[in-house]
């Protein structure tokens, strides 16, 4: 089967999306749209002449597409899902999946109803490195896992957490499952978070964000422990995940996601230059990663999805998930205690948090 796919939002990631799909074989992006003509006027040095559209709801009505992309900020994912799949137009739509889990659900049950595929860009789960990685855990590689850290880029925490804390957290997700409960702490200027610090209108998009620093623990169902830091103007090369065996440690870190392994599950200064990147063989990586993109392998799993294969890992119920980590820390937070998944309450927990305290 042939697909035509229309772009919805032509900055740096939907001229990336272009590329994907022009790069399948039975794919060909036919429909561009952006509130901004240059943005698509530079989209179609890449496309080559499309129809262009500056309402995503006409390009939806007139351009005749199977599927969209979706690679606007996150405050404008939830809105074109919704409609897409209402008209029976499949979904990939960037990451983070929304801006909280009332919208998650909302788009969850709109494909649903509509019997749409809905995949979001957390393209780790197609990362043979991280293939590898849970399979040398589970093998027993690095001997009995004690604990996984991860580390965001350097962004201050709010932001950050909405930002590349859903690719962080997924990443945990793909090593060790679902989580249990977690326990978060935001500080700004160095003392903990109030209502009066939450933001309203993030960063690109970002929605309700709170906190420049954050300390996170997660436990994992499988009892794995986990932490997260957020440390802003942090060295970004420790951007990813360390995990913690009993006879040593891998990691998966900056500057391209390589796969890493240490011999000895603790180290000191003068051994930090001690770590052996673990090189994948042909058949571990048969797409040649990093050197095409991951993002490739989720779309031929959505299209075999579409045709009536398995549900891609990176569907919407799946990457919801992350989404729902960081509700959770923002909950835990402002009740002071752990807080145990699912989430019941499908608020955002800072727009709660203002409301009680009488911010507008």
């Amino acid at each position: 089967m042939d697909y035509k796919i229309g772009i919805i939002g032509c900055g740096g990631m939907g001229k990336a999306h272009i590329g994907w799909w022009n790069m399948l074989e039975n794919c060909q992006v036919t429909a561009i749209c952006d509130i901004l003509p240059e943005a698509m006027d530079a989209a179609e040095q890449i496309s080559g002449p499309v129809a262009r559209y500056e309402d995503y709801e006409q390009m939806l009505d007139e351009a005749g597409v199977n599927i969209v992309s979706i690679a606007t900020w996150p405050n404008m994912h939830a809105p074109p899902t919704i409609a897409a799949a209402r008209r029976g137009v499949h979904i990939y739509c960037e990451k983070p999946m929304a801006l909280d889990l009332e919208e998650c659900d909302a788009m969850i049950e709109a494909c649903d109803e509509n019997g749409v595929s809905l995949i979001i860009g957390h393209n780790r789960r197609n990362d043979p490195r991280f293939d590898k990685a849970k399979r040398l855990i589970e093998e027993g590689f690095i001997g009995q896992v004690r604990m996984i850290q991860g580390q965001d880029k350097g962004y201050e925490a709010g932001y950050g957490m909405m930002n590349m804390g859903s690719h962080l957290f997924d990443s945990m997700h793909i090593l060790f499952g679902d989580v249990e409960w977690v326990w978060g702490h935001l500080r700004k200027d160095g003392r903990p978070v109030t209502p009066e610090d939450i933001e309203t209108d993030g960063h690109r998009g970002t929605g309700y964000i709170v906190g420049e620093t954050a300390t996170i623990y997660l436990q994992f169902q499988n009892g794995v422990a986990g932490i997260a830091e957020w440390i802003p103007d942090f060295d970004q090369t420790r951007y990813g995940v360390e995990i913690i065996g009993s006879e040593g440690r891998l990691a998966l870190k900056n500057p391209a996601r390589d796969l890493y392994h240490y011999p000895e599950p603790v180290y000191g200064p003068t051994e930090w230059q001690s770590w052996e990147q673990i090189e994948l063989t042909p058949e571990e990586n048969p797409y040649d990663y990093p050197h095409r993109s991951t993002a490739e392998r989720l779309c031929r799993e959505m299209l075999a999805h579409i045709e009536g294969g398995p549900e891609p890992s990176s569907c919407g119920r799946e990457a919801m998930k992350a989404i729902e980590i960081v509700m959770a820390v923002h909950e835990s937070n402002r009740r002071g205690c752990i807080v145990r998944l699912p989430l019941t309450d499908r608020r955002h927990p800072l727009k709660v948090w203002r409301e009680e305290a009488g911010l507008q």
